[in-house]
């Protein structure tokens, strides 16, 4: 599979909200992955949210969305042959720790680890971004700075229906991976 992480910090940059107003607590209430508008329209969304919020996950889930891609796609980015690059679906998902990452190092060197994994695996026609961002929460007073990471996801195809069934892969696979890092990923003793 095609990843690559970065890290997005500054003051014009976007943060994740872990508390925004529309926030569903997935970890105590997975029943409610329902009421999440893009988790009905794309199905393996749902199942992505669901494993991510899981207790044994070591994460959870601030938001999501998904959204038809404009454009062309670069074949060379997707894994694919230009034929497969016709129609192309997105999709983002902010994760968070559920010991929150208090450094950037640590944050870091788990996003080298998800995307190693990630590379590791077969998933044609998909690409993972993972992006380090400042991670704020309502009830967080400290001033201290907490990090998750915004994982945006991508599949294309010849027409729009594999392009749903390469992107759901690449969900499958984001998972699976997340998985076989452990709590929040080896090398993080504590964090989960």
């Amino acid at each position: 599979m095609e990843a690559d992480w970065s890290v997005e910090l500054g003051a014009e940059m976007a943060v994740i909200d872990g508390h925004w107003s529309g926030w569903i607590d997935l970890r105590r209430a997975p029943e409610r992955v329902v009421e999440i508008e893009e988790a009905r329209q794309r199905p393996a969304l749902g199942a992505l949210l669901a494993r991510l919020n899981a207790v044994e996950s070591g994460y959870w889930t601030a938001k999501c969305d998904g959204w038809l891609v404009e454009g062309p796609v670069d074949p060379y980015e997707m894994e694919c042959e230009a034929e497969r690059c016709q129609a192309a679906l997105g999709c983002y998902v902010d994760v968070l720790p559920v010991a929150a990452w208090r450094g950037l190092d640590e944050a870091e060197r788990w996003a080298k680890q998800v995307v190693a994994e990630l590379r590791a695996r077969e998933c044609r026609q998909s690409r993972v971004e993972v992006v380090l961002r400042r991670a704020v929460f309502a009830e967080e007073e400290s001033g201290e700075i907490l990090f998750g990471a915004t994982v945006y996801l991508t599949g294309c195809g010849a027409e729009e229906r594999e392009a749903e069934r390469a992107l759901a892969a690449a969900m499958e696979t984001l998972a699976a991976a997340l998985a076989g890092l452990g709590l929040a990923g080896p090398g993080l003793a504590g964090l989960g």
